[in-house]
């Protein structure tokens, strides 16, 4: 006569617990691991977070730029613009970045004749080239 046993149909606790002991265990070795390499980056205060900031700075005064109404000053050292509104009193708004052409001096950003702010320091060199050409407006007839 044979006899059947019944299937075994799942794992025991034991075996459970044993795995998410061994789980766990892999899971911190690997959190470690991380937070080990991640400490040996030094992003915040590294050549990255100068390179970061020149692009952004950079972006804002190309976009400046592209937007700009006419130029009052262009020189190989700063940008006086005018752009449209921008804080709702339906008049152009000035724009003007400088640098002093000295190494280690900030580049600056005035609105409006405003106080002059700082966008990035300590810059190293800072040369604008400009191509211009006149574009004529089209006028309508009265």
């Amino acid at each position: 006569m044979i006899s059947r046993t019944p299937a075994r149909r799942g794992y025991t606790l034991v075996e459970l617990m044993l795995s998410s002991a061994i789980t766990a265990a892999l899971t911190g070795g690997l959190a470690s691991s991380l937070y080990i390499a991640s400490q040996s980056l030094d992003v915040a205060d590294g050549e990255w977070q100068d390179t970061r900031e020149a692009h952004r700075v950079l972006a804002t005064l190309n976009r400046d730029v592209q937007s700009a109404l006419s130029f009052s000053e262009l020189t190989s050292t700063s940008v006086t613009m005018e752009v449209p509104d921008r804080d709702g009193d339906d008049a152009a708004e000035t724009i003007r970045y400088s640098w002093s052409g000295t190494v280690g001096d900030p580049l600056t950003y005035q609105f409006n004749g405003g106080t002059v702010q700082t966008v990035a320091g300590d810059v190293q060199s800072f040369s604008l080239e400009w191509v211009s050409r006149l574009i004529e407006g089209v006028t309508r007839g009265s």
